[in-house]
This record gives C-alpha cells, structure tokens and sequence, in this order.
C-alpha cells in the first residue's frame, strides 16, 4: 500500500491533477474549436499565425472651416493583430470514393486517376489517406488554439496510473539489424540507440577497438509515418600493421549513435576517433570518445596497446612488459525488461599479456598465446587488438535499437514540416 500511496504522489507532483481525474478547462468551448478526433487520430501538427481582423472605434477630433469649432467623430478602422493556432491533420471517418495508391504503409499521398484512359499516379506533398482494415478514411485539417490543443490532448492521471502498471505489457521493438518503425499513433518513445564497436588493431601489441556510441532518450516525440531504422556494424579488425575500422553509425530519427574508434596497429599508430575511441598501438595516444570514455594511450615500444573507451569510461593505458590495457566499461540499461551492459571497449593486444575486454561486449585482446577476441554482437563492444601478428583479427561487435511505444503524452509546442 506504501508503494502505491508513492507511486501516485509521484505522478501527480509529475504535472497531473486531482486524483478523480483531471477537470475541463473552466468556462464553455466554442463548437468549432472543440477536436474533431480522438488524441490518438492526430497525425501532425503545427503552430501557424493568423492575422485576426478587429473593428477599432476611434474618437478623432476635427476643426471646421466654417466655425473654427472642435468637432468630434467617431471612426471605426481595421485593426489586424498576430494569433497563433494549431492546425493539425487527423484521420476521420469519411470513407473516401477516391483511389489512393499506397506503398507499404498505411497512409498515402498519391492518387491513382484515369488520364486518357491510362492509370496515372499524382502525389501530394502531405499524407491525404489512411488504411483501416478494409476501409479507407481521409485525413483532414482543423484548427483550434494552443490552450484548447493541450487541454484535449494531454493524459490524465488515470491514463498516466494505467500507462505505468501496464508497463510491462508496452511492445518492446528490438532492432538487431536495420529496418523500419511505424508508431500506433503520435506520442513519445523511450528509445536506446548503440553503435557498432570499432575493430581492433593489427600486429604486436595492438589497440582495441572503442566501444560504439550510446544513446538514451526517455521521451523522443514520434507521428505516425515510417522511420527508418539503421543498426550500425561491427567495424572490420586490423590486418597486419593496420588500424581496425570504426564501427557503424546507428540512427533513428534525430539520433546518431556514432560508431566506436578502430585500434591502433603497432608502433606509432594511434586510436581511431568515434563514439567511443579506440585504443593505441605502441607510442601514440588513444582515439577521442565522442559520445564515451577515450582510447587508452600506450607509452613506448616496450607497452601494450590501450584498451578501447567503453561508454562509462576511458580504456586503460597499456603497462610496460608488453601488457595490454583493459577496455573500458560499458553502460547498463534496462529498456528491454532486464539489466544489459552496452558498449564496452576492447582490451588491448600484449605481446606477453592481454588486456581485458570492458563489461558491455568488448571483446579480450591478444596475448602471447592468445588470439583476440571480437566485440559482442548487438552490445556493440569493441574487438580486441591483437597481441602478435600472426594472430587472428577480432571486429567490433554490431549495434542495436530497442525503443517501447510509451504513449502520448501531453503534446508538446512542436513545429512539423510536412
């Protein structure tokens, strides 16, 4: 009874209202501003600005030429002042007689018409139809005000109660390979976006490669429209005296993952740069982690390669006598219903010993005995760098996309371009 009793405390100091539920707007709507649709039929919107006419009556004092007396009028004049409003587009239920011509989505904006008796396709520059079962609907455009807008379209408590009780029952798409999303309606997603690692370096005592990029967002704003979704590969590891390739961007919608830092091969080959960086062959200095920890730098001939930046940390130096740097650790994450690491770096190669991979999929690096082991696939680790050069070459481990549908939220003031 305690958890509850906090859980509810904590949604309504979370912006909603009374605990029946949240109350209308005080005073009367007028008909024509009142939503056309439900919240979840909303496809875009936008802010746009009118300019509203208003009569002014004006009192102008004139002097006759006849009297030389102060005369006073009454003028009206035309007074045109800024408003701005809410357009939006929503799915209603007039069943179109028209012929839409869709292309695996759900919503079309192209029309199929007869042109001297030949099927013309025209398209249009905004989504006009929605496919419902077996019947088609038109989108139309309404308008209202932006008080009016957020008042009918923000969730109440109840919802916000239900939303987090059911939230285990929210679908969870996982994207191991690229693709494309549809959302159910206009909302927010919770989304993680993981890079791939870069692979590590090639030859003696060899950098590993950076962790992939990590990404986190708890409330991306999402319309119904087919995004596409890009997983990132494992970059390729380092031939003999070559640098491993960084990994693959990750992207959906306005986030990037940036792949991991390849690792350095050798003497005085540096660590790639990437979303995290990748670790140093002998005498240089670790890749910069843009979006995570640094590659390890390693001092001299006689050092290890670094290990590669993880998401949470940079790759550790690699130690005189040959010995490999450890990867950095990677970040853990619990969007897919249970705790993962993403994102460790790769240990660097050691010539006598083998830095360890970081938590989070980075893969070990080579030792004397030891062949390099590659980045985790789907975690976006880091492959290992290798310890000698005859040793076997350890990519980056591919990246992933997991997001959950969280529902809609209160709409935010956001301008669409569609």
């Amino acid at each position: 009874m305690k958890i509850i009793i906090t859980i509810l405390m904590a949604l309504m100091l979370s912006g909603c209202g009374n605990i029946l539920g949240e109350l209308p707007m005080g005073g009367v709507v007028e008909e024509n501003l009142v939503l056309k649709t439900t919240k979840d039929k909303i496809v875009n919107y936008k802010q746009i600005t009118n300019w509203k006419k208003n009569d002014v009556t004006e009192s102008v004092d004139t002097i006759s030429s006849t009297t030389k007396e102060t005369i006073t009028k009454e003028v009206t004049k035309e007074v045109f002042t800024p408003e701005t409003i809410i357009e939006y587009d929503y799915i209603s239920d007039i069943v179109t007689k028209k012929k839409p011509y869709f292309n695996n989505s759900n919503y079309s904006n192209a029309e199929i018409i007869k042109n001297n008796n030949k099927d013309v396709i025209i398209f249009y520059s905004e989504k006009k139809w929605y496919k419902d079962d077996n019947e088609i609907k038109e989108i139309k455009k309404a308008t209202t005000t932006i008080e009016i807008f957020e008042e009918q379209t923000k969730v109440t408590l109840l919802e916000k109660i239900k939303n987090f009780f059911s939230r285990s029952a929210f679908a969870i798409d996982t994207f191991n390979s690229s693709s494309t999303y549809t959302p159910p309606s206009a909302g927010n997603v919770e989304i993680l976006v993981i890079a791939g690692g870069g692979g590590g370096g090639g030859n003696d005592d060899s950098g590993g490669g950076g962790g992939g990029g990590y990404q986190y967002n708890t409330e991306l704003a999402v319309t119904v429209q087919e995004y596409t979704v890009t997983v990132g590969g494992g970059g390729a590891g380092g031939g003999l005296n070559t640098n491993g390739v960084n990994g693959g961007n990750s992207v959906f919608s306005t986030i990037t993952a940036n792949g991991g830092g390849g690792g350095g091969s050798n003497e005085n080959d540096g660590g790639s740069n990437g979303g995290c960086g990748g670790g140093s062959g002998r005498n240089e200095s670790g890749g910069t982690g843009s979006q995570g920890g640094d590659g390890g730098d390693s001092a001299g001939h006689a050092y290890g390669g670094g290990g590669g930046g993880g998401a949470s940390a940079n790759g550790s130096a690699g130690i005189i006598s040959d010995v490999g740097g450890a990867g950095g650790a990677g970040i853990s994450n619990s969007i897919s219903g249970s705790a993962v690491v993403y994102a460790g770096g790769g240990g660097g190669g050691g010539y006598s010993t083998l830095g360890v991979g970081g938590t989070g999929g980075g893969g070990n690096g080579g030792g004397s005995a030891t062949n390099p082991v590659a980045g985790t696939d789907n975690l976006g680790g880091g492959g290992g760098g290798q310890g000698r050069s005859a040793q076997t070459e350890a990519s980056g481990g591919s990246g992933i996309i997991i997001l959950v549908f969280t529902g809609t939220d209160t709409f935010k003031q956001q301008t669409y371009q569609y």
